[in-house]
């Protein structure tokens, strides 16, 4: 073997090594390809998400807002919000909003070093302070600042918790006006979006009734992320997943590479026949 094809093997099996060490430290494949991000592209439902709540008065002006327009929504708590002010979270369950957790503190652990804000146990002391408050634990879960761990991932598993993103949201929110949201939100919602908005600054506040005034219009219907269809749906062109669906959707002889888990119902053509679903950890191939 010439010498630059030994480079090329010892480049590929170094980059293979540092993939296989970075999955294993961050379960970043795992967390995301488990995840929703939508409900079905078959019906009109939109779920709006509110973050970091509840950070009061924004969060009660929301409240007020979704009330005032019949509007259910989805609210991920960040444990310590919660636990000063219980009684906005009492009346989000009350007024029928559904609850998720976002993790005990707004701060954004890194990738893959030590956690000296302790995320994962965060996020049951997050469960534990939430259960007390509503009388049971949240199954939605929104990790914080969307970054993911091993030890995230290992809190989901054992906690039975769904993980939650969305495919429309506003990229450095907090410094858009609220006609910049509105636009943001209103030209890029289909089908089945997941809108993650942030319920601690009155941008959104302001933004809100246009928003949904916007998206009605448009003959869509709001919903909790429990409500939204249950079909996990992650669109072709939009998603992060794309470049990998595109590599993984070929045909070797008649057979097709398959990655799934069975609830995913999700396919894409790339090739003649070609057929994919995704699954979180293994590979098989079928006749």
């Amino acid at each position: 073997m010439s010498t630059k094809r030994k480079s090329i093997v010892i480049g590929i099996i170094g980059l293979l090594i540092l993939i296989i060490y970075v999955e294993y430290k961050t379960a970043f494949l795992e967390i995301y390809l488990s995840a929703r991000f939508r409900g079905s592209e078959k019906n009109k439902g939109i779920a709006l998400t509110f973050d970091d709540c509840p950070a009061e008065p924004f969060t009660s002006q929301i409240l007020d807002i979704l009330k005032g327009n019949n509007v259910k929504a989805t609210f991920f708590l960040i444990g310590a919000r919660a636990k000063t002010e219980p009684e906005v979270v009492k009346r989000m369950v009350e007024e029928k909003h559904a609850i998720g957790n976002h993790g005990y503190e707004d701060a954004a652990a890194p990738f893959l070093f030590r956690d000296p804000t302790h995320t994962a146990s965060g996020i049951v002391k997050t469960q534990e302070i939430i259960e007390q408050i509503i009388g049971e634990r949240p199954v939605l879960f929104r990790p914080p600042r969307g970054r993911p761990r091993r030890d995230i991932y290992n809190v989901i598993k054992e906690e039975e918790m769904e993980t939650i993103f969305g495919l429309v949201f506003c990229y450095r929110e907090r410094e858009l006006s609220p006609d910049q949201i509105v636009q943001q939100v209103a030209n890029n919602i289909k089908n089945g979006n997941i809108v993650i908005l942030h319920g601690d600054h009155s941008a959104v506040v302001s933004a809100l009734p246009d928003i949904i005034s916007t998206i009605k219009q448009k003959g869509f219907i709001f919903a909790t992320i429990p409500d939204l269809s249950r079909e996990k749906e992650v669109p072709a062109s939009s998603s992060i997943f794309y470049p990998l669906r595109k590599i993984l959707s070929f045909e070797i002889e008649k057979n097709y590479v398959k990655i799934c888990p069975p609830e995913l119902e999700t396919y894409y053509d790339v090739c003649s026949g070609a057929e994919m679903t995704f699954r979180t950890v293994a590979m098989s191939f079928r006749t």
